[in-house]
Formats: structure tokens, C-alpha cells, sequence
């Protein structure tokens, strides 16, 4: 199952967030289409530089889901997960800033989710319980990703498959609405399908190549 390809990671890891500019980026939720004014208005700031790190961050996130998925399946898997490891914590430091600033939730404020999930009255509240299981699992995902790279004992298939489901969950999960429809533009969507098909595959066939 192993692709006989062993890309530059870097190289791969920027065609895929060029793909994602001039795709996800360029859509245009209004008009259903591409605007290549949307791709300049984020490459030439031209609606403020808080506006172009916002969306940069997000096909940060989205080239994590196709470049990792991918990894396993190259000859060179070690370089492109130790890339996405610290492409992924870049957009987990800047989300945690741009969304929670000095307001991040304490861990003892986790245990309500269960109570907002189950809130019939408040979609508010089921939002903000999905969004704590979104965290939860975006940070069980990047440990695990640590723990693939610089702990031998975990660069086995298990972990692989583990890292990518809960890096699933946690974008399925933050990128639903109030009524838990997934807000996700154009090819963002295609992520979804090419993660678990890695993780069937991995399931199956375990991993082609050695970490």
C-alpha cells in the first residue's frame, strides 16, 4: 500500500495550502463561487491583518488533514509528521490566542459538558459543550502526534489511526453550528472523506512504512 514517493515535505506541505487558497479560500459563501478577490484580500491584507491570520490559520488546519492522512503512506513518513506536528501546534497557539486570549477555559469547567450536551433548552449552551469536546480531543490529538515523534514506543499503527480520529472529532466537532451543521467550505470537505479512508486503510493494512 505504500506510495514509491517520498515528496520534499515542505514542498508537499505548501501545494497543499496553495491548493486550499486558491479553493477554500477563494470561495465566495455569497455568490457560490470562486473570487480570486478573496485570495488577495488575505495575501495582500487588504482587510486587515487580523482578517488574513484568521484564514491562514484555518488552511493551516485543513492541509493537516491531508497531509498527515497522506504520511503514512510515503516512503518519507517521518519528515511530513514531524512537519504537520509543528504546522498543528502553530494553529493551536494561534487559536487558543485569537479565540480565548487570557479567557482560556479552566479544566474545571470541562466536567459541565456533559450538562450543556444534554441542555434541550439552550443551543447556546449545547454549542459551547460540543466546542469543550472539540478542545479535548484537538489537544488529545497533538499530544499523541508529540508522542509519535519523540517517543519510539508509541510510532506504531495504533497510534496513527488514533491520531487521526481524534483530529477528526475535534474538527467535525468546532466547525458545526448552532445546529450542528458543519460549517466547512468547498474542498474543506474533502478532508473528511480522505481521513477515514486512511484510517481504514491503516486499520487494515496497517502502516506501510515504518515511522
Amino acid at each position: 500500500m505504500a506510495l514509491a514517493w517520498a515528496p520534499n515535505p515542505y514542498t508537499f506541505s505548501a501545494v497543499v495550502l496553495l491548493g486550499f487558497l486558491l479553493t477554500y479560500t477563494a470561495w465566495d459563501k455569497t455568490e457560490k463561487k470562486l473570487r480570486l478577490t478573496n485570495v488577495l484580500d488575505v495575501v495582500l491584507a487588504r482587510r486587515g491583518v487580523a482578517h488574513t491570520l484568521v484564514e491562514l490559520n484555518k488552511i493551516l488546519a485543513l492541509a493537516g488533514l491531508v497531509v498527515l492522512p497522506a504520511s503514512y503512506f510515503l516512503h518519507n513518513t517521518y519528515e511530513h509528521v514531524e512537519l504537520t506536528l509543528w504546522t498543528q501546534t502553530v494553529h493551536a497557539i494561534y487559536s487558543t490566542y485569537k479565540y480565548y486570549g487570557d479567557k482560556i477555559p479552566y479544566l474545571t469547567h470541562f466536567p459541565t459538558v456533559f450538562a450543556e450536551l444534554g441542555d434541550t433548552k439552550s443551543k447556546k449552551k449545547r454549542l459551547q459543550g460540543v466546542k469543550k469536546i472539540s478542545i479535548v480531543f484537538g489537544i488529545l490529538s497533538l499530544a499523541l502526534l508529540t508522542l509519535q515523534i519523540y517517543v519510539p514506543t508509541y510510532a506504531v499503527t495504533i497510534v496513527s489511526v488514533a491520531i487521526l480520529t481524534t483530529g477528526l472529532i475535534h474538527f467535525i466537532t468546532m466547525e458545526v453550528d448552532f445546529k450542528l451543521n458543519l460549517q466547512v467550505r468547498t474542498t474543506g470537505n474533502w478532508t473528511i472523506p480522505l481521513t477515514i479512508v486512511s484510517i481504514i486503510s491503516l486499520c487494515i493494512w496497517g502502516a506501510p512504512t515504518p515511522l
